[in-house]
């Protein structure tokens, strides 16, 4: 775990998703299934914050994740997982809170200090 991580397993943010069925299949590559996610404006606060930080510390730190291209093709690029567990039909994201948060804070009116 990285150090910037604290051991008390106290959670950043908490994202419930659920699976639903896609009943609308236009094609042969249509998913099967759409995942749907519902944020409280302060779960997206929370998340936005968890995001910038884990994008600060993979910038710092140089931890890379792969990028793929195809089956077997991919590249290495600076980044990082979020991993979310479920349970049936539905789930959750709770990733560790981060010790420091960065020093930009989204703003309550929106998009000011989002990079994207």
């Amino acid at each position: 775990m990285p150090s910037s991580y604290p051991t008390n397993n106290e959670t950043a943010f908490t994202a419930k998703f659920r699976i639903i069925q896609n009943k609308r299949q236009d094609s042969d590559r249509s998913p099967q299934e759409k995942i749907c996610m519902d944020f409280t404006a302060t779960t997206a606060v929370k998340m936005a914050e968890w995001l910038m930080a884990s994008a600060e510390q993979a910038e710092t730190e140089g931890t890379t994740i792969r990028v793929y291209s195809s089956k077997d093709n991919y590249t290495e690029e600076v980044g990082f997982s979020m991993w979310g567990g479920i349970w049936g039909t539905s789930g959750k994201f709770s990733p560790l809170k981060p010790e420091s948060l960065p020093t930009k804070s989204v703003s309550s009116r929106g998009k000011e200090n989002i990079p994207f």
